[in-house]
């Protein structure tokens, strides 16, 4: 399998798609944080967390394009010829993929904090909290690759496994942006009193959120929210602003420092065991 990987470590470095993401990746992060003035000093955490969905979905994309390549030039049939199992095929193709998206993250990070830096802002979240998300960042990036390599090692030509990474990707946005939405309802809400200029002039009580998930529901809908890696990638933008405050906000996940790492890495070990599953019964032909 060491083989396996040097070769494919050096196959990346002469991939174009590869290279055009890390280099979106850049001035990506160099436009959001140099291309406006603001007015004010926003803390750097702002660009480093806040976009890094938008990697995971770029860089996605090219991570199935990259693995499209074994089947267009039929390398995958020649690695088997010369006494390679599926099993160190398929590892080597998540560990490149892993890598891939761990490099687009941290490029976009370090590029945000470097800019930042140039422009004079700060930090307004405590070190110790940053690491956390990062952590959680990190783990994110495994899991949205643990789910890129099924669908493009499992589809015989470059272009189906684009298209079925693209789609994938589409839906677990809008599954995300959807829970996203429902979880952020708070428990309870004020209703206010306007006048008649549309002034607010009091308030008339709180109230129970109809529309709040609460007790198992819950539960159940924090945890598909964090196994779905771009949705997970959204929050960790704003997950040090997450706190709860009475009928205003509720916290999207609870305890997201234990539970985004743990649940990320279970979806991995899964996923590898379905694709791996498939792969190994898989027609090459």
């Amino acid at each position: 399998m060491s083989k396996l990987l040097n070769a494919e470590f050096h196959r990346l470095l002469k991939n174009i798609p590869f290279w055009a993401g890390t280099v979106f990746s850049v001035l990506w992060a160099v436009y959001n944080v140099m291309g406006e003035d603001y007015g004010y000093s926003p803390s750097i955490e702002n660009f480093m967390f806040g976009n890094l969905f938008t990697i995971l979905i770029l860089t996605g994309l090219t991570s199935a394009l990259f693995i499209g390549e074994e089947y267009a030039c039929g390398a995958i049939r020649n690695k088997l010829s010369t006494g390679h199992t599926r099993r160190d095929i398929y590892l080597t193709e998540l560990a490149m993929c892993s890598g891939m998206m761990i490099w687009g993250v941290c490029v976009y990070m370090l590029t945000a904090l470097v800019c930042g830096i140039i422009r004079g802002y700060g930090f307004d979240t405590e070190s110790l909290v940053l690491i956390k998300v990062l952590v959680c960042c990190l783990f994110t990036s495994l899991a949205a690759a643990a789910v890129i390599v099924p669908f493009s090692l499992n589809l015989h030509t470059k272009v189906s496994g684009l298209i079925a990474a693209a789609l994938v990707m589409l839906a677990l946005t809008l599954a995300g942006s959807q829970l996203y939405q429902s979880l952020k309802q708070p428990e309870y809400r004020i209703n206010y009193l306007f006048d008649e200029n549309g002034q607010a002039a009091g308030e008339d009580g709180v109230y129970k959120n109809e529309y709040y998930i609460g007790d198992e529901k819950r539960i159940a809908a924090e945890m598909i929210y964090i196994l779905d890696p771009i949705a997970a990638a959204y929050y960790e933008g704003e997950i040090q602003y997450d706190e709860e405050i009475y009928c205003e906000r509720s916290k999207i996940v609870d305890k997201p420092f234990a539970k985004i790492p743990i649940c990320s890495l279970a979806e991995c070990v899964v996923l590898t065991g379905v694709g791996l599953f498939i792969f190994k019964r898989k027609d090459l032909k």
